[in-house]
């Protein structure tokens, strides 16, 4: 699926550009990191996704998916199974480019965010995830 395709590969040029540079702060909760990593990202790289994310969903949410993320390999499924579940309800064909781009951009900055402050035993995964991506385009 293309959106899928977009995650993998943004994560990919995600994890080459930005993550050597993340430090996490010490004194905000790690909830609240979190937010602010995914916030500062998604403005950073596409506007569309971080309007949708603030708009649409809150706070709460973009936790609970961050964390469903990490329980979701805790219980053994792979990146491509989670991914595939969030994508079995949308139809790329009633999305345009820009749309399919912002989903995309928002589970790769999702994805990296997960294994930066909630699984860090699985930052090698989404990195590898990153790397296939990065031959394969």
């Amino acid at each position: 699926m293309k959106i899928k395709a977009i995650a993998t590969a943004f994560t990919s040029t995600f994890l080459l550009l930005v993550a050597p540079h993340v430090s996490v702060a010490q004194n905000a909760s790690l909830d609240q990191q979190y937010l602010d990593f995914l916030y500062d990202s998604l403005w950073e790289y596409n506007r569309l996704a971080y309007l949708t994310a603030t708009e649409e969903l809150t706070s709460d949410e973009q936790i609970d998916y961050a964390r469903s993320f990490c329980a979701s390999l805790d219980a053994g499924n792979t990146v491509d199974s989670f991914l595939s579940e969030l994508y079995s309800g949308i139809d790329p064909n009633t999305m345009s480019a820009s749309e399919q781009e912002a989903v995309g951009v928002y589970w790769g900055v999702m994805m990296y965010g997960s294994t930066l402050y909630y699984c860090p035993e699985y930052r090698a995964l989404v990195e590898q995830l990153g790397s296939s991506a990065n031959q394969k385009f």
